[in-house]
């Protein structure tokens, strides 16, 4: 089947973005032909104004538009509303963007290019993993996605939603016209897989009709990556190479890494958050390894200070996925709020520690991994938190390898149900 590729991630500074979708990537080229990825920063930032609106400059609406939270630039951007200026073909009327595309499809290339491959397809893949949110606040990448099946199904292709996840946000009520509104046109789906339970009973609670499966996230399939032995440092230097940073990174001793979360810096005061972070990083260090801070996402940058005030040594984002899964699946230990690093640990069987995140994925990923107990604790946690994380360490520490055995055995299952999704597309 000829597919076209939807939310390709793999150029975002994230790990667990760049991962799964070479991944799920992967996975689709076994038995069909990827004829055209659509890369995820189209889904995230695409600007594109109405024709109705070209009256305005685009530099300018750009220019104003991409400052609108700055305080010189708010008024401005409240007088381009005013005027009506619309910065985005993507609103929550769902019917008007399918209309607003094909009309834009004719002025803009890149636009008229996504058309045409998807006419010359069979079937569009969306990779859906952490984009179906329905807070409040609308996630463009979610609009994005649904316009994209609204296209298929008009041009009567095949659908498929894979690798997903279809949360309620943990700090904002739902949406419920958008969620039906979405639901709408999910129901066109040919085929709907879900990285967790908890996805998929969210959809049937929600009336979805397709045919939606549990399939396990698409980075379990890479535990073949995994590799034996110790990590050489020098393998680990990031551009611009310094070997003066070498004695920071020691990976032949026992070490512990903490990471951040996705929701950790977005929801609350940023000095609030350092503070929290140092102290943990320092009862941490309080530990029988050498602490590791890891930012696995940009959004994790704050880590950086962190790591400063505790002289602790930091594995930059920029590192190589395929490095990264190495430390993390060494790692004695990984506290941290990311799904997909938690996936790279477990395909090593490091125990994690999990802390909150912008949907219930850190939680639901301990129901993947059928953990016996199920704790997540806040993304930036309190100092009655950090003593519980700490007693949870030790414990973890003591028990390494009987939890590593049980770990490996079930990331080696889900390895396996993660390549149903060969057979079943």
């Amino acid at each position: 089947m000829k597919l076209v590729y939807i939310g390709n991630n793999n150029t975002r500074q994230n790990w667990g973005c760049r991962s799964t979708s070479l991944a799920l990537h992967q996975l689709l080229s076994i038995n069909h032909t990827v004829i055209y990825s659509v890369p995820e920063y189209e889904a995230m930032w695409t600007f594109t104004p109405l024709p109705r609106h070209l009256f305005i400059p685009t530099k300018i609406c750009k220019f104003i538009y991409t400052r609108r939270r700055k305080n010189y630039f708010k008024q401005a951007y409240k007088l381009l509303l005013l005027a009506g200026c619309q910065f985005d073909y993507l609103t929550e009327n769902l019917e008007q963007n399918l209309n607003s595309f094909y009309n834009l499809a004719l002025k803009y290339p890149h636009l008229k290019l996504w058309l045409s491959m998807i006419k010359d397809s069979e079937g569009i893949v969306i990779n859906g993993e952490g984009s179906f949110i329905f807070g409040q606040k609308t996630r463009r990448d979610l609009l994005f996605y649904l316009l994209f099946i609204s296209i298929a199904i008009k041009e009567k292709k095949k659908v498929f939603v894979l690798n997903a996840m279809f949360s309620p946000s943990p700090k904002e009520s739902i949406n419920l016209k958008l969620l039906k509104d979405s639901i709408k046109i999910l129901n066109h789906s040919n085929l709907i897989t879900t990285r967790d339970h908890e996805s998929k009973k969210f959809l049937i609670e929600n009336h979805c009709s397709s045919e939606i499966q549990f399939i396990p996230d698409a980075l379990f399939s890479w535990k073949k990556y995994i590799v034996e032995g110790v990590i050489d440092p020098k393998f680990f230097l990031t551009y611009p190479e310094r070997f003066e940073t070498l004695n920071e990174y020691n990976f032949d001793i026992p070490f512990i890494c903490l990471g951040g979360s996705s929701i950790a810096v977005a929801s609350n005061d940023k000095k609030i958050v350092i503070r929290q972070y140092i102290k943990l990083g320092k009862e941490l260090k309080k530990l029988e390894a050498k602490l590791y801070l890891v930012i696995s996402c940009i959004g994790d940058s704050f880590l950086n200070e962190v790591g400063e005030a505790i002289d602790a040594p930091v594995i930059p984002v920029n590192t190589s996925v395929f490095l990264a899964i190495q430390i993390l699946s060494k790692s004695k230990l990984f506290i941290s709020g990311r799904y997909h690093p938690s996936i790279m640990a477990s395909l090593g069987g490091t125990p994690c520690i999990y802390l909150g995140s912008n949907s219930h994925k850190t939680k639901s990923i301990q129901e993947v991994l059928r953990l016996k107990e199920i704790r997540e604790f806040s993304s930036v946690p309190s100092d009655v938190e950090i003593t519980e994380i700490l007693i949870s360490s030790k414990r973890i520490l003591s028990q390494n390898a009987e939890l590593r055995n049980q770990i490996n055995s079930v990331t080696s299952d889900l390895e396996i149900e993660t390549k149903k999704l060969i057979t079943i597309l």
